[in-house]
């Protein structure tokens, strides 16, 4: 099972993953890279039930963050790990060395549109049109466009479509920061090489900052942040636990 927020502790209410009645299909489920969709502490009966009954005994589960990893064993889960994001494990010492430590010329950005903040979001666009000769513009959510129209700066930024694809296109050109709401397109863009800043909006990125080094700013401290950490000079170190994501791997290795 993947997913980055698939993980609740209300199961039998929570909507991303649509349960069905019997769960006898998802019995010897083994995590893959799961996090919780809060920080809440709160687990029903239920979803403790479900989760010792469905979740695999003979393998290591993988989490994304050390609090998916505790709320887990709370519940009686013992064999899991954090393993971080599967999306980072790219993210080597080596490779975080190539990661330009000062400001791009350019930058492509993001906003979240079923999480809104009016006026944050637009000083955070305010901000980038300032600081940056061109700033991209990449439609990841349906909604992404009509919000960005909303905030009045369709015009001032360069649309790019909401493909994948197209997404990989502008990464591939040199010169380029990362700054947004959307988290994996961050994260993708490190990937890439690039100098990232992500807008935290929910806990996904908070707790992924807290057990890697992942460079964030939260939305509520945009006005004091964000203008200076853009101009300022930081180093990519991204912590990874690399033994865990080996031991991860490994028990497949026989199969």
């Amino acid at each position: 099972l993947c997913g980055t927020n698939i993980l609740s502790g209300n199961m039998k209410e929570y909507g991303l993953w649509k349960l069905k009645a019997d769960i006898t299909p998802y019995v010897n489920t083994i995590l893959m890279g799961t996090g919780f969709d809060s920080t809440s502490s709160f687990t029903d009966h239920y979803t403790k039930e479900f989760f010792n009954a469905i979740l695999n005994t003979n393998y290591l589960h993988s989490v994304r963050d050390s609090f998916s990893e505790n709320k887990l064993k709370n519940m009686g889960i013992k064999n899991v790990i954090n393993t971080g994001c599967p999306t980072m494990w790219g993210l080597t010492e080596e490779h975080c060395k190539s990661i330009p430590a000062y400001k791009a010329e350019n930058v492509v950005c993001t906003i979240t549109d079923y999480c809104r903040d009016y006026e944050l979001d637009q000083k955070m666009l305010d901000i980038l049109l300032k600081s940056y000769k061109k700033v991209y513009f990449w439609i990841q959510g349906k909604e992404d466009f009509s919000y960005l129209c909303a905030l009045k700066r369709e015009k001032d930024v360069e649309i790019i479509s909401s493909s994948l694809k197209s997404y990989d296109q502008i990464l591939r050109k040199k010169d380029l920061d990362y700054v947004g709401t959307r988290l994996h397109a961050g994260i993708r863009s490190l990937c890439f090489g690039h100098r990232s800043i992500i807008i935290s909006i929910d806990n996904r990125a908070k707790c992924i900052a807290q057990d890697t080094g992942l460079i964030v700013v939260e939305r509520s401290n945009i006005l004091v942040e964000l203008e200076n950490k853009i101009t300022s000079e930081f180093f990519t170190k991204i912590n990874m636990p690399w033994e865990n994501i080996k031991k991860w791997k490994n028990q497949f290795s026989n199969l």
